[in-house]
């Protein structure tokens, strides 16, 4: 699985208090995923089903800087079974 490092904001934006006790990831609470049962649960806005997409071992390497995280995308099986009418 890739693993991702989030190096700055994106373009044009800015954020002066990342990296503190206020933010969700890792947090105060040591919060190290963001997956459909995380508080807050990755879920879509419109239906509530899991979103698709899974953020884990979420770990802050510099002190108000760097994190790092694994990114994944859960495999959904479907299995349907196709039928002729005679």
């Amino acid at each position: 699985m890739p693993t991702r490092t989030a190096h700055a904001p994106a373009p044009g934006l800015t954020c002066s208090d990342r990296g503190d006790a206020g933010d969700l990831y890792p947090g105060p609470t040591g919060n190290v995923a963001f997956t459909p049962t995380s508080v807050p649960a990755a879920v879509r806005n419109v239906d509530g089903l899991a979103a698709g997409v899974v953020l884990d071992q979420i770990t802050q390497l510099v002190p108000n800087g760097t994190i790092q995280f694994r990114l994944s995308y859960p495999v959904w099986v479907v299995c349907a079974r196709l039928t002729r009418r005679r």
